[in-house]
């Protein structure tokens, strides 16, 4: 069986280094930035003191977030070496961010190392619904006993909408919630963001982006499972199965 691959060619060079701008510099990318962050300190804010992965940190954008925190062993992971390069360095900064340049699906570290890891925008990126969901696995094993995992993906029951949309991998909410099981976690919560699509933000005028905001929010939190973004949340049991051949 072919081995599944991510894209070696998705954002380098010069799209690395313009991805946040595009992205994230005007109202409507702030809010969807915040948006996304605050997911993640939901699920962090309880590690402080512990060490803390990012599947997929491209940029760093999320892991500058936490980085305002003190107490916290922040370690970025991501193939790009470009967009890893995008990550400044701060000395004001009151947690450091290591970067680690890697397979997602052969994550360098030993099993039971982390308090708690988490991926937003990666799952999609990959080639394969096979290489996401074994990413989901390595996201557990890396992950101490009782430690939390966060995996955000891309829903496959959300049409794919407007001309010229690049494939994207979609995964359903049980098949992830199964990948997270067979691994040695248990499911805690499952939210949805975005519900009205991204493209509600992009495309609204500014003056409408509080509302827009508050309705997606609004039913996003109702209706998680049929959310564009889907985030599920589960705790590493005590005793966990999964083991791979990942270097140590």
């Amino acid at each position: 069986m072919e081995e599944p691959k991510v894209r070696s060619n998705a954002y380098q060079g010069e799209q690395a280094s313009r991805y946040d701008q595009q992205r994230f510099t005007s109202r409507a990318g702030r809010l969807i930035h915040a948006r996304e962050s605050s997911l993640i300190e939901s699920l962090v804010g309880q590690a402080d003191g512990g060490g803390i992965l990012e599947v997929g940190c491209g940029t760093g954008r999320l892991l500058i977030e936490l980085a305002q925190s003190p107490n916290r062993l922040l370690v970025g992971i991501d193939q790009s070496i470009d967009m890893i390069r995008q990550i400044p360095n701060r000395d004001s900064w009151n947690a450091p961010i290591a970067r680690v340049v890697a397979r997602a699906d052969n994550l360098p570290f030993d099993d039971h190392v982390f308090d708690c890891c988490y991926s937003v925008r990666l799952l999609n990126q990959t080639e394969s619904r096979e290489y996401a969901l074994s990413v989901v696995g390595e996201m557990v094993r890396v992950t101490r006993s009782d430690g939390d995992v966060l995996v955000e993906f891309v829903n496959a029951y959300r049409p794919r909408m407007g001309p010229g949309r690049t494939p994207t991998v979609r995964l359903r909410p049980r098949a992830v919630e199964s990948a997270l099981e067979e691994a040695g976690a248990t499911v805690s919560t499952v939210r949805g963001a975005f519900i009205l699509g991204m493209s509600a933000y992009m495309w609204s005028p500014q003056a409408l982006l509080p509302f827009i905001d508050f309705v997606d929010r609004f039913l996003s939190k109702l209706l998680p499972r049929i959310a564009s973004r889907v985030y599920i949340r589960a705790r590493k049991d005590s005793v966990g199965g999964y083991s791979s051949g990942a270097q140590t």
